[in-house]
């Protein structure tokens, strides 16, 4: 190990911003609470958190469903996020409540324009 990667290591900067570009796994959606307003990125891991859905009398797999709360760090709102996918791991339907779904680039321009 470096000294650099002992550097971000401890303050984790680097490898938080680069996070998605790296991880293969990952799957991120963006939230934005209905209560307080605050801008949420969310990570989903897709080998443990997507969980497979069946066809009625056979074993191939129909689909994945992604079930998630999340609640962020300025209020205690929970947020219920469920996301539907074929068996290819496609989007294809999704639905929350205590928030709205963001895309990236709002999550980005939010993160730019609040003073942290």
């Amino acid at each position: 190990m470096s000294i650099w990667d002992r550097f971000v290591g401890l303050f984790g900067t680097a490898k938080a911003a680069s996070a998605e570009a790296g991880d293969e796994h990952g799957y991120y959606f963006y939230v934005r609470c209905s209560r307080c307003g605050e801008l949420i990125r969310v990570r989903a891991d897709r080998r443990w958190d997507f969980q497979q859905e069946f066809d009625s009398g056979r074993d191939a797999v129909a689909g994945y469903t992604l079930s998630k709360e999340v609640m962020g760090k300025q209020c205690f709102q929970m947020i219920r996020v469920t996301i539907h996918f074929d068996s290819r791991r496609q989007e294809t339907e999704r639905e929350i409540h205590g928030g709205q779904f963001v895309s990236r680039e709002d999550f980005e321009a939010g993160q730019t324009a609040s003073p942290s």
